[in-house]
């Protein structure tokens, strides 16, 4: 519940079952809750025994009854993997993750290298082809690379290094021999965890999932305070420095003595003030969609040039999208593109449909991006998290998409428990009484279809829509819009024949009849057809259709109402929703933190098909005949669409976003789309290009799946807003031009003599202490200072495996 008191819950979480509902929470079984108030630790393998037994038991499988066939059947179910943080995986597999064999996945010969205050992972040309003119490179760690990559153990010496510890007993044991850090021939495996008594676990090829949410944090507030010069956050410290001089590289940035005292370069991954504060400005004017992301202005420290309290979802967000376009105009172009490189990886790797020739791809191009940030960072900046990267692609391979993997869903979960906490003194016991409740009322629930409960409720995005929408009715009536807000009535004669037309022009089961007039008008070798088509179709359709009525020829009631044309009052809306999506008009959302007026749509443009962005000013619906059992209307968005093609303007692509001017529009004269045709997309400032310049961000809506779907509720638990990429991004290994290593344009730091002296000669106690690995230091290594939790009920520090 808090850094004091530490309770943890286990979870079996279905996996047969459509994936908007496979990871909700309602279908999270709760199998134990192990009490606080401290950690378990090694006696946390105690706890499991019971699980095991009754997962024995699935294995074996259990007679069931099918209430839908109304017969019996044998049920089987086995473990896939384990969805738990990184410091609870050594808890759970008995495997160290800590010291030099901190990396679960490089068991033999792992990258790890003391530095002065820390143990670092670099060194990562071992993963580059054994040709590759990078390993006759000593700008990475001074030394050329010979070997190959680190070897992870077969299935057969894992378990004869388990059989080495297998009369190892569980639990804080005083025959239990202590281990220090520093020692490399110490073993990985320190328990025989009652998992592998499963028959099945051995042969796993993915036992415990690497957290890719919190790898993505490390890295994304790693990078942050590095270029903001976070005071105690920084990796670029003194003994970072001086640990450049210990491996002979990069003597640009020595420490250089000057009398009694040092000069301190400023590195070029570093800002300068008004950097800092440009890039502090930025994040202050970001305004993402309604329900995409948190408003990241209220991280923003504008006096101290620091971003703080930021969660791990802000993080996701900020290291695939926002940082990379925040640094186009404020760093170097060779450390921008690393930047970029890496949150594409991310981007791709986190998608909610994913290729296998593109995870083959993320797995050669991972290694390449590592080694362009040794280039650039010093060897301090790349701790085990960040090195943990290189291994994702391969457990993706195994695993598929990342959302049944990682710990949004879980995280999710244990905040819902901590809700649940209403006897702080028994938070246990609270939490056990809600959750049999919980599950009652959840059972009972789905059985009851005509009473409305949260698995049938409509959800925010979609309730108040028209369920009762005929199917067999015009595409353009069953739009399914949610209009917000009150009306204005307009008289619009000016435009009211474009927005008929538009209508009538986009209506697919008008298109017969629109071949007719065509080819009246050609018959009459009539010029201009297309233009005579547009502006006489609308009077020759009601005519035509009402020809047809009155000769007894069978009409449809809505082609019948859509020829009669709309009521000339039109109605104006400020916002709605649809597709699912809310939108909002620029003048409504002008004092709003959110951005829901950015619209896409396709179209041609000199007989090509391309997509065009703009802004949302009006939303028109248009009123036609209806009757008792179905209103008839059609809602339109007025648009200013951005030039493309102007000559000073247009767009720019440097091959990871795409910048459009936004001081010129175009087709003016054709402004509207059908609601039902617009994407949502959003805009951010442009710090490269300057004023008039936006850089363009398509994304996915968590809680929409391209799925066609047979159950009555949806989850809008997805975790994700990317969809899958096909777009292959060649990365360049062609060595950067790195002209200098420190800034040019700053004079350097001044430090006292008698700090870098007493970092010279001394080291922090990380790499020296006694303290054994049966204690529970999972907060201190894992948790920033900024996400440790401060109070029982508002932090994250209640861990699942």
């Amino acid at each position: 519940m808090s850094s004091s008191y530490s309770m943890w819950p286990v979870f079996i979480i279905p996996y047969n079952l459509p994936p908007w509902e496979c990871m909700d929470q309602s279908n999270f079984i709760m199998t134990l809750l192990i009490p606080g108030p401290k950690s378990p630790g090694k006696d946390f393998d105690i706890f499991l025994q019971p699980l095991i037994e009754d997962l024995l038991e699935l294995w074996k499988g259990i007679r069931t009854y099918d209430a839908f066939t109304k017969k019996h059947f044998t049920l089987h179910a086995a473990v896939l993997w384990c969805i738990h943080d990184y410091p609870a995986l050594a808890t759970l597999s008995g495997r160290s993750t800590k010291g030099y064999f901190a990396c679960v996945h490089c068991d033999e010969d792992p990258l790890s290298q003391a530095l002065r205050n820390k143990i670092g992972y670099f060194g990562h040309c071992r993963y580059l082809p054994m040709n590759h003119h990078w390993r006759r490179s000593k700008l990475f760690n001074g030394k050329y690379e010979k070997r190959g990559k680190p070897r992870e153990f077969s299935t057969a010496e894992l378990l004869e290094k388990l059989e080495e510890v297998k009369d190892i007993r569980p639990g804080k044991h005083p025959l239990n021999r202590k281990r220090k850090r520093t020692n490399k021939d110490e073993p990985t495996w320190h328990l025989r965890v009652s998992l592998w008594d499963l028959p099945y676990w051995s042969q796993l090829k993915l036992r415990h999932n690497l957290d890719v949410m919190h790898i993505e944090k490390n890295i994304c507030e790693n990078l942050l305070w590095t270029f903001l010069r976070v005071e105690g956050k920084t990796k670029d410290t003194i003994n970072a420095r001086l640990d450049l001089e210990d491996l002979g590289i990069r003597k640009e940035l020595h420490l250089v003595q000057n009398g009694d005292a040092y000069d301190r370069p400023h590195a070029c991954y570093t800002m300068t003030n008004d950097q800092r504060d440009e890039f502090c400005k930025f994040l202050r004017t970001v305004k993402f969609p309604d329900g995409y992301a948190a408003n990241l202005a209220r991280c923003v420290d504008m006096d101290g040039h620091k971003v703080q309290h930021l969660k791990t979802h802000d993080c996701h967000i900020l290291l695939q999208r926002i940082l990379p376009v925040a640094l186009r105009g404020l760093i170097r172009e060779d450390i921008y593109k690393a930047i970029c490189e890496l949150g594409n990886f991310f981007k791709q790797l986190c998608s909610k449909t994913l290729k296998r020739d593109v995870l083959h791809g993320l797995k050669d191009e991972i290694p390449i991006i590592l080694c362009k940030l040794e280039k650039i960072y010093p060897p301090a900046f790349f701790d085990v998290m960040v090195h943990l990267a290189v291994h994702l692609p391969d457990e993706a391979l195994f695993r598929g998409p990342v959302q049944y993997g990682w710990m949004y869903p879980v995280e999710r979960r244990l905040y819902t428990l901590k809700r649940y906490v209403r006897n702080r003194s028994r938070p246990e016991g609270s939490i056990a009484e809600a959750y049999i409740v919980d599950e009652c009322l959840t059972f009972c629930s789905r059985y009851f279809g005509d009473v409305e409960t949260r698995f049938n409720r409509k959800g925010r995005p979609n309730s108040g829509l028209d369920s009762a929408i005929p199917e067999d009715d015009l595409s353009v009536f069953t739009h399914g819009v949610k209009l917000l807000g009150t009306a204005k009535v307009s008289y619009n004669e000016v435009g009211f024949d474009k927005l008929v037309w538009y209508v009538l022009n986009n209506c697919p089961e008008v298109d017969q009849y629109k071949t007719l007039f065509r080819e009246k008008l050609e018959h009459e070798n009539a010029s201009d057809v297309d233009q005579r088509l547009e502006k006489g179709f609308a009077k020759w359709f009601k005519e035509h259709i009402a020809k047809l009525h009155c000769h007894g020829v069978l009409i449809k009631d809505d082609i019948y109402a859509l020829s009669c044309g709309p009521d000339k009052r039109i109605e104006i809306y400020s916002s709605c929703i649809a597709n699912g999506v809310r939108y909002r008009t620029v003048s409504h959302e002008k004092y709003r933190t959110t951005q829901n007026s950015g619209v896409m749509t396709e179209g041609t443009h000199k007989n090509e098909y391309i997509d065009f962005y703009g802004v949302l000013n009006e939303i028109i619906v248009l009123q036609y005949p209806s009757n008792k059992q179905f209103t008839r209307s059609v809602v339109l968005f007025r648009c200013d669409w951005y030039d493309l093609e102007g000559k000073k303007t247009g767009t720019k692509d440097d091959g990871y976003f795409r910048s459009i001017n936004v001081e010129r529009c175009w087709y003016k004269n054709d402004p509207y789309i059908l609601a039902t045709q617009s994407t949502q997309v959003f805009y951010l400032h442009d710090t490269k290009l300057g004023k008039g310049w936006k850089v363009v961000q398509k994304f996915e809506h968590r809680h929409l799946y391209d799925v066609t779907e047979t159950e009555e509720h949806t989850s809008d638990v997805a975790y994700q807003d990317d969809i899958c990429s096909s777009i292959e991004h060649i990365l360049s290994d062609i060595d950067p031009c790195l002209e200098h290593l420190h800034r040019v344009d700053e004079d350097a730091c001044r430090i006292d003599a008698a700090i870098v002296d007493k970092a010279r000669g001394s080291t922090e106690d990380a790499l020296h202490d006694t303290d054994s690995e049966d204690e529970d230091d999972t907060l201190q290594q894992y948790y920033s200072d900024n996400d440790r939790p401060q109070s029982p009920m508002n932090n994250d520090d209640t861990h699942s495996p």
